[in-house]
């Protein structure tokens, strides 16, 4: 503690900065413009002679330590004389009080660092930062400081947003200045080219149509699907995309119901009914991987952006600000591995689904799974 109020030395912070029931009110997680913040206020709250620390006292203190948040949340007015004379109108001044005299925060201002606390803790922050600060006084509505905040025209669940944004922004900024290169195409090609594979290595019987039709619609799509990500024509390459990826799903759709269309009549022999059910449960992984890899937030090219919400909770995005690789976002292998977990576990396991249309595609991935692993059981005891 002593290293991380140094800079407080001269006033004898950690003496003079404590709560009315004396505790230390400059905790380690708080960053050290919020500590020169407290530290201002701690002046101001002297020279306006008050006994105690109010939060009107914390404002000062804040525009003082922080000229960039006036910027971004107080619509550019960043003179400490301008909000001094707002609390004066409000709360004026009484005879300095002496430099070495005790000032702990009031009842209002220990209030507004535990709301401070819970904004960090609600944005999944470790440390607290002047932003949170800031939303503490807005949330103590009957201080002074809020109703300052308020003639200026800020809202607290618009601050808030403000503010949310404003650190995925700076997340996103982070993440795209260490990322290497956009996220990698190629291992959802190839899976592509895999699945058209397996589609022409079934049997003629569980073909609909030609067997070589879905291996060959996949390759002629794939080739302009390439080139229009190489020249930059996204929406292009996003509807060939899909056409390729719904060719591969109708057909996994249609072999699985002509295979179960045979079964009662013995048409497959045990071989080729083991064959083709183990190539149908690979198939069913590969293609709602690609459901999974194109659909959540946008696809590829829409999880570079900064506003991109994903509707899987990964166990990467649960880690701490602090220990969370800020390059890190989900590439077709992390679709992979939660579409083989649906299939194997009939559930996503370690990462949590958020949206409708991704818990309606696991339902139906684990019904086709489940009915694959059902059928060969129900084989191999001789029941159909």
């Amino acid at each position: 503690m002593a290293r991380a109020v140094d800079s407080f030395d001269k006033v004898k912070c950690p003496r003079l900065l404590r709560t009315a029931n004396g505790r230390n009110a400059m905790p380690e997680r708080y960053s050290e413009t919020v500590r020169q913040a407290m530290l201002s206020a701690y002046h101001e709250a002297r020279e306006f002679g008050s006994p105690s620390i109010a939060p009107q006292h914390m404002l000062l203190g804040l525009v003082a330590a922080d000229r960039s948040l006036t910027h971004r949340f107080l619509h550019g007015i960043d003179s400490v004389g301008w909000y001094r004379e707002q609390v004066e109108n409000r709360a004026p001044r009484q005879e300095p009080t002496e430099s070495g005299e005790e000032l702990p925060f009031d009842a209002a201002s220990e209030r507004v660092l535990e709301y401070a606390g819970e904004e960090a803790a609600r944005m999944g922050h470790n440390d607290i930062h002047t932003e949170h600060l800031l939303l503490g006084l807005l949330r103590e509505e009957q201080s002074v400081a809020a109703e300052i905040l308020r003639d200026r025209g800020l809202q607290l669940d618009a601050v808030r947003g403000q503010v949310e944004r404003s650190w995925r922004e700076r997340a996103h900024a982070l993440r795209l200045a260490v990322m290497r290169s956009p996220e990698p195409r190629w291992p959802a090609f190839v899976a592509m080219a895999a699945d058209a594979l397996i589609h022409y290595a079934l049997p003629d019987r569980l073909s609909l149509g030609p067997r070589w039709f879905s291996f060959a619609v996949v390759i002629v799509l794939l080739i302009p699907i390439i080139f229009s990500i190489r020249f930059g024509r996204h929406n292009m390459a996003r509807i060939l995309t899909f056409v390729a990826i719904g060719t591969l799903a109708l057909s996994l759709v249609g072999s699985l119901a002509l295979l179960i269309e045979g079964l009662p009549a013995h048409k497959d022999s045990p071989g080729t009914l083991l064959r083709s059910a183990t190539l149908l449960w690979i198939t069913n992984i590969l293609v709602f991987a690609l459901w999974y890899w194109k659909l959540d937030a946008g696809g590829p090219l829409g999880r570079e952006k900064a506003d991109a919400r994903s509707s899987f909770v990964f166990p990467q995005m649960t880690q701490q600000p602090d220990q969370r690789d800020a390059s890190w976002s989900p590439d077709f292998l992390d679709y992979l591995f939660l579409a083989f977990n649906t299939s194997t576990a009939f559930s996503p396991t370690d990462t949590a689904v958020l949206s409708p249309w991704a818990k309606g595609l696991m339902m139906l991935q684990s019904i086709i799974s489940l009915s694959i692993i059902a059928l060969l059981a129900a084989r191999a005891v001789n029941v159909l």
